[in-house]
């Protein structure tokens, strides 16, 4: 039986190690958007108007969308691997249309593409969201080496998003 629980617990302590939470700013806190101390950006394309709120004990982000095409910020790059799997989750609250994403980048930090989850309808009250992502294999210039975390609204959307987290598994 003392064996048994041991092992048990060993393998239990291994496969908690494997996976780590990535600092990638999910709590909104810092100095200016995009600024120093904090690793969010907007995308140029994909426009949007940022808002940071006081909420629940922390800070939640307003992402309104302002182009006919959705809005998109982004966070800091996160080193990665084909085949390694990423754990992405967010609450959020608003109307519209979100979804998360992985913004896949090369070892000279080109874009290579994206992966992502089904869009998603937010609603007035907030919801947590989670999508696990496995990095694809993409051989040559687009083999992905970072990852950026990705929060979209679509069209005419206006999204409250807090409490962003990244979970890495490291198996």
């Amino acid at each position: 039986m003392k064996k048994t629980l041991l092992t048990l617990f060993s393998v239990t302590a291994v496969f908690a190690c494997a996976a780590a939470e990535v600092d990638i700013g999910g709590d909104f806190t810092g100095s200016g958007f995009g600024g120093r101390g904090f690793p969010w950006y907007t995308n140029s394309v994909l426009k949007a108007k940022v808002t940071r709120h006081q909420f629940n004990g922390g800070i939640a982000v307003e992402l309104k969308e302002v182009s006919d095409k959705g809005g998109q910020i982004y966070g800091k790059p996160v080193p990665a691997a084909p085949g390694e799997r990423f754990t992405l989750s967010v609450q959020a609250k608003g109307k519209g249309t979100g979804r998360l994403e992985l913004l896949l980048y090369n070892k000279e930090n080109r874009y290579a593409g994206s992966v992502s989850s089904a869009d998603f309808p937010v609603t007035e009250e907030m919801v947590k969201y989670t999508k696990e992502f496995v990095i694809p294999s993409q051989p040559g210039a687009k083999e992905p080496a970072f990852v950026r975390v990705g929060l979209f609204v679509a069209p005419g959307g206006d999204i409250w998003f807090h409490k962003v987290s990244l979970v890495q598994d490291k198996k």
